[in-house]
């Protein structure tokens, strides 16, 4: 059950995010830093978040990283469908 106005917030904010993945070709990926008095909350959106396949990084650098790769990957897979 669902306790302050806040509570109500960050579901709705997790619910929306889950919702835009699931009906958009774009794909979102969340960073979601670790620590501070809401660790409790932020490992529970971080659960339903990734349930619902979105990628969840503990820092902007292992974010950029992977968006990195997924660009290069595509790339490379462009590259190759030309030759």
């Amino acid at each position: 059950m669902v306790n302050t106005i806040d509570e109500m917030a960050d579901i709705g904010i997790n619910e929306t995010l889950v919702n835009f993945q699931r009906i958009n070709r774009k794909r979102l990926v969340i960073v979601s830093l670790p620590g501070g008095m809401y660790e409790v909350k932020r490992m529970a959106a971080e659960k339903m978040l990734t349930k619902a396949g979105i990628p969840v990084y503990h820092s902007f650098d292992r974010a950029a990283r992977a968006l990195a790769k997924v660009i290069n990957y595509w790339k490379f897979r462009e590259k190759k469908e030309t030759l």
